[in-house]
């Protein structure tokens, strides 16, 4: 007789389906447990690292074992995101704070010290009212000099806090405005350049634009010691670009940049910030006794 064929060998029986046993969890601190000695390090910062301690290790009860691990990953994401947020939040209150040590030291240079003149010069009228009343019309006359001065500064003040005519002119009004006040306060030439029919721009972009042209401004200003600013919006399809460029000392931008990410600087570190929040884009020009160029391009569609 033939001998038969070998097949091949019999497969081993398939694993019974085991049920993964679930407790349930009072809170996420009961299953989480933080070892103080092994950390992580997220950039500079470094924090504890959160490990998870298993329902039951038994090797019966592996997948439960397991999907408690696999807590480690979204643990670990959790203090990740964690922290993003309390560096953005920190951020926004170290620029509130810095807005309000500015608002607070202007008003205490220009209304409050004017006030305070203003009620000498009113003392002086009242004093001369009993002894000379008849100097008092031209004390009266100053006197009202000095508060219409004051008024006006005081306007100035509101505008560059919160421009009005942002939302009643729009952003080309606004810019003409802020150039013809910037020119006559500095004694600078500030030529603003803006198309004849402007687009359509919601709220928000026209104040991020107007922020990132008077922090240029500003910079303009007190660094550069520039004779002439440029303030230019230009159309193209779809975008809209604001240019503004001065003719003063310039700068190595490279390095102000990374001394600005260093000390977590809220000017030119700002200025990106709306930039990317417009999903746009913002470039700075500039080298020693050359000038500085700060470009925005934002799309004109959301």
């Amino acid at each position: 007789p033939t001998a038969p064929i070998p097949g091949p060998p019999p497969s081993p029986p398939l694993p019974l389906p085991v049920t993964p046993r679930v407790e349930p969890v009072q809170s996420l601190s009961d299953e989480l447990e933080l070892p103080t000695t092994t950390s992580l390090s997220f950039g500079r910062q470094e924090t504890e690292m959160l490990t998870v301690r298993p329902v039951n290790t038994n090797p019966q009860d592996a997948p439960v074992a397991m999907g408690a691990q696999h807590l480690v990953l979204p643990a670990t994401g959790m203090l990740s995101s964690q922290m993003q947020e309390q560096s953005l939040l920190a951020r926004v209150i170290a620029a509130q704070e810095s807005v309000r040590r500015r608002v607070a030291q202007r008003l205490h240079d220009g209304p409050a010290q004017a006030l305070a003149n203003i009620m000498l010069a009113a003392e002086v009228c009242a004093k001369l009212l009993r002894s000379n009343p008849e100097l008092v019309p031209s004390e009266l006359e100053q006197l009202k000099q000095m508060v219409t001065v004051t008024l006006q500064e005081t306007r100035k003040f509101i505008f560059e806090l919160h421009p009005m005519t942002l939302a009643d002119l729009g952003l080309a009004a606004t810019l003409k405005r802020y150039g013809e006040e910037v020119s006559a306060r500095y004694r600078v030439q500030v030529p603003v350049l803006v198309p004849q029919v402007e687009p359509f721009l919601p709220m928000g972009k026209r104040v991020a634009i107007f922020r990132v042209v008077q922090e240029s401004v500003a910079n303009a200003i007190e660094h550069s010691q520039a004779s002439l600013i440029r303030i230019k919006i230009e159309l193209f399809p779809g975008r809209l670009v604001m240019v503004v460029e001065d003719n003063g000392l310039g700068f190595d931008v490279e390095a102000v940049e990374r001394a600005a990410h260093a000390r977590e600087g809220l000017g030119i570190t700002s200025m990106h910030e709306r930039a990317e929040a417009l999903g746009g884009w913002l470039r700075i020009e500039s080298a020693p006794d050359r000038g500085t160029r700060v470009e925005l391009s934002i799309p004109l569609q959301p």
